[in-house]
């Protein structure tokens, strides 16, 4: 069954909350599209939700806090706010799934296991926050829960100093999976001398999608 978009309209960007969606606005401005939305442009797509029905249109997602953007006939930036509801979505072809928070990518497919990718804005706050300690590596929402609750200054004003993460995921038959040298070997029980003696000679970073990549290549 088709639904419609339960949305919020965005002020030049989403609102985190009162306090602070204008000093994200100017961020989200100051960002070219390449990365702040993990697909260079809005493309048409479809948005499935847990109870099945779906909604179309034209998507894309923020890397900045993973919010499901669209765009209305007005070509006016909105963002699904019924986010909690959504179980996956397809957008140019590519499919994404809801977990952990953010939605993650099929980048690649060894036999049926799915190689996925979640593409992240990280930040690096060199302030120091609560009793002088610091915050690193932190996400836009983590960052505005410290404000709050632990008296952090952290000013999207400023300058700020950030990263695109992306970080991998399996997928099997309806379960996630942490790419660990374990899951692999459950995975890929007939692959194991593959998987030894590549992860013998390299390093494998189960959270790097750059680092488990030419293995999972290696397995199809």
């Amino acid at each position: 069954m088709k639904r419609r978009f339960v949305f919020f309209l965005l002020c030049l960007s989403i609102s985190l909350s009162a306090q602070n969606s204008g000093m994200q606005a100017r961020f989200e401005a100051s960002l070219p599209d390449s990365v702040k939305y993990v697909l260079p442009a809005f493309k048409p797509g479809r948005v499935v939700y847990k109870n099945g029905e779906y909604s179309n249109g034209v998507l894309n997602i923020s890397t900045i806090d993973q919010s499901l953007r669209f765009l209305r006939d007005d070509g006016q930036e909105m963002a699904v706010t019924d986010i909690d509801e959504v179980d996956r979505v397809t957008i140019g072809g590519i499919l994404f799934l809801r977990q952990q928070n953010g939605f993650y990518g099929i980048a690649d497919q060894a036999g049926d296991v799915c190689l996925c990718v979640e593409k992240r804005m990280v930040f690096d706050d060199s302030k120091s926050g609560a009793y002088g300690r610091r915050s690193s590596t932190t996400n836009i929402k983590e960052l505005q829960s410290l404000h709050s609750e632990q008296g952090v200054d952290f000013d999207l004003s400023g300058e700020v100093r950030y990263t695109l993460r992306e970080k991998a995921l399996l997928y099997r038959d309806g379960r996630v999976y942490a790419p660990g040298k374990r899951q692999l070997l459950r995975l890929f029980p007939d692959r194991k001398d593959v998987i030894e003696a590549w992860t013998k000679e390299n390093k494998l970073d189960a959270d790097d999608y750059n680092s488990i990549l030419p293995l999972f290549q290696l397995l199809k």
